[in-house]
C-alpha cells in the first residue's frame, strides 16, 4: 500500500472520529439543554426565568436548539436582535 494511500485512509479515520465526537458533543449538549429547561422554574428566579424563556424562543424562531448551530454572521446576528429585542421589552433607558 502506497504512503498517499495510507495516508489518505488514515485521515478517513480522523474524520469518522471527528464525526463521532461531534455528534457525542451535539447529544451532550442537548441534554445539558434540558435538563437546564427541566431546572430553569425551580432554580432561577423569574426575570432569569423569563429571559430564559425568551430566548428559547428566538431560538426556536430561527429553526435552531443552539446559537452554536448558526454560522459566525448568523450568530451575531442573532444576539444582536436578542440584545434590542429584550431591552426594549424589559429595560428602562
Amino acid at each position: 500500500m502506497s504512503n498517499l494511500k495510507k495516508f489518505l485512509m488514515g485521515e478517513e479515520d480522523i474524520n469518522e472520529d471527528k464525526d463521532k465526537i461531534i455528534e457525542e458533543a451535539d447529544l451532550k449538549e442537548k441534554k445539558v439543554e434540558e435538563d437546564l429547561n427541566e431546572e430553569t422554574d425551580d432554580t432561577l428566579n423569574e426575570e432569569q426565568t423569563k429571559y430564559m424563556k425568551f430566548f428559547q424562543k428566538k431560538l426556536k424562531a430561527k429553526g435552531v436548539n443552539s446559537p452554536s448551530e448558526l454560522s459566525k454572521e448568523e450568530k451575531k446576528k442573532f444576539f444582536d436582535m436578542i440584545d434590542k429585542e429584550w431591552e426594549a421589552e424589559n429595560e428602562e433607558d
